[in-house]
């Protein structure tokens, strides 16, 4: 399973996220719109890691067909640093979190995210 979350890079709020069986790249354009449409951002930076999730065809499609809303920079390829503070999210989440709760089923996994991210 892969949990897509957007988080907020300066309060590490954790704006969306989704839990999908694969890596791929629709289910991150489908996050990014919904999260678009919920918080209507401008002019916001959207830092990404080289994924494949996040480098593709949909997604630049979705940041080209909505200018000025939000534009796409790469860690490690576009800027000099890593998107280390959003990957602290996801470790704080796994190791703080899911790893200490008895997760049996896609759907005790998707209540352990729900509980983990409100909390």
């Amino acid at each position: 399973m892969s949990i897509y979350l957007i988080v907020d890079n300066y309060s590490r709020y954790i704006l969306n996220w989704v839990l999908h069986p694969r890596v791929c790249g629709k289910t991150m354009t489908n996050l990014l719109r919904e999260s678009i449409s919920i918080y209507k951002p401008k002019n916001a930076l959207l830092l990404v890691d080289g994924g494949p999730e996040n480098n593709n065809k949909q997604v630049d499609d979705l940041l080209e067909n909505h200018p000025g809303i939000l534009s796409k920079i790469v860690a490690q390829r576009d800027i000099s640093f890593s998107n280390s503070m959003v990957e602290a999210v996801n470790k704080i989440i796994k190791n703080n979190y899911l790893r200490m709760m008895d997760i049996t089923s896609v759907d005790s996994l998707n209540q352990a995210l729900e509980f983990a991210i409100h909390d």
